[in-house]
């Protein structure tokens, strides 16, 4: 049996609550081109959407090579997911870790990642010796409750002390 996340949503204001909860696969090892899924991160919009966020590895299960960050979305409170779509794909480097956070106020989703060499092994990241810029701290966010993505901004100086390494 693959592996694979499930989703499990209970919506509290619901008449829905003497129902059993529903089970959807999020994402399942060895479709849409990805070997596995790890890191998956889940948030409900103001407006109800369900974002269920993970890393996509094209080669393996490993934490470095070519990753991308990825999101499925469900406007029905969770009952069918649409297609996986592609947050942040930097070619073979790795792009992962997804942190949603809500901004009740403006409706805005912002998204924390992080993005290292896809070369680089995590001893060689955890002892700062990736060959070049170790792990680095990244923001995006949507304004259309999860629907599209502003190019990721490189946070590190503010976010990443510079002795962190991993």
């Amino acid at each position: 049996m693959k592996p694979r996340f499930l989703l499990f949503l209970v919506i509290l204001a619901s008449p829905a609550l003497a129902q059993a909860p529903k089970s959807l696969d999020l994402f399942v090892q060895g479709q849409g081109g990805y070997r596995a899924y790890r890191i998956p991160a889940l948030v409900v919009t103001p407006k109800g959407a369900v974002l269920a966020f993970c890393e996509g590895r094209k080669n393996g299960r490993g934490d470095s090579g070519d990753i991308d960050l990825i999101v499925r979305r469900s406007d029905d409170g969770g009952k069918s997911l649409g297609d996986p779509q592609v947050v942040w794909d930097d070619g073979g480097n790795t792009c992962g870790n997804p942190c949603p956070v809500v901004d009740r106020q403006t409706g805005t989703i912002w998204l924390l990642m992080t993005h290292n060499p896809g070369s680089a092994k995590e001893p060689e990241l955890s002892a700062g010796r990736a060959g070049g810029p170790a792990r680095t701290v990244w923001v995006t966010h949507s304004e259309d409750d999860g629907r599209t993505w502003a190019r990721p901004t490189d946070i590190t100086a503010s976010a990443k002390k510079p002795e962190w390494t991993w």
